[in-house]
């Protein structure tokens, strides 16, 4: 089952479309609810343009310098130790769409073919399907509805940890269902219901 393990990871990037790099990646093992291992590394993409405006800005927010990537391993260099960490059936992540779709947008610059996991798990969108009352569902907020403390947002290894407590959380709260397929139908239901709030919101913005 589910409940006995899983991995949650997160990554930092220079932006949010197809040009986007990843910046800093990490993966946390989960043991029973509780993080027993954290990998994490800083990633020094080739042929970026570090003054464009998004990538500053993409950097700021993670409080990353080109600087402090000078040097780092490429995507690549890292891919064996990385292709470990991910080795699990069940993948958590807030927002983990873009996650995995940062991955593969690194594989496929390889050529290498994408990946995915058996039971792909997002906090954001369980977040806000779980919501009854007036917050909002960014990792923090989801955090706080759930009394998990974070600090030093947008690093990789502390989002990853908090979306892995918050579904630790979750879980111990007795929101979700502890059988694989059950986690599997909710999730699905959690994200269908997340793109209608948001072809919602974007059709309210239309009208005003």
């Amino acid at each position: 089952m589910w409940t006995d393990s899983w991995i949650a990871f997160d990554c930092e990037t220079t932006g949010l479309d197809e040009r986007a790099r990843i910046v800093e990646i990490a993966v946390v093992r989960f043991e029973r609810g509780v993080p027993v291992r954290e990998w994490t590394e800083l990633v020094c993409p080739p042929d970026v343009d570090w003054d464009h405006i998004d990538v500053r800005r993409a950097l700021e927010v993670n409080k990353l310098s080109p600087d402090t990537l000078r040097g780092r391993p490429t995507f690549e260099a890292l891919l064996p130790a990385l292709a470990a960490e991910l080795s699990h059936d069940v993948w958590v992540a807030h927002n983990a769409e873009f996650d995995v779709k940062m991955v593969n947008q690194e594989l496929a610059r390889l050529g290498r073919p994408a990946v995915a996991p058996k039971l792909l798990v997002c906090t954001r969108n369980l977040g806000s399907h779980l919501n009854d009352g007036p917050t909002g569902n960014r990792l923090f907020e989801v955090a706080e509805r759930y009394g998990v403390s974070q600090s030093d947002a947008h690093r990789a290894a502390v989002d990853a940890r908090t979306s892995g407590l918050i579904l630790a959380a979750m879980m111990q709260a007795g929101k979700l269902p502890a059988d694989d397929a059950g986690l599997a139908e909710l999730g699905q239901a959690a994200a269908d219901g997340w793109k209608a709030k948001r072809r919602a919101a974007r059709a309210n913005t239309i009208k005003m």
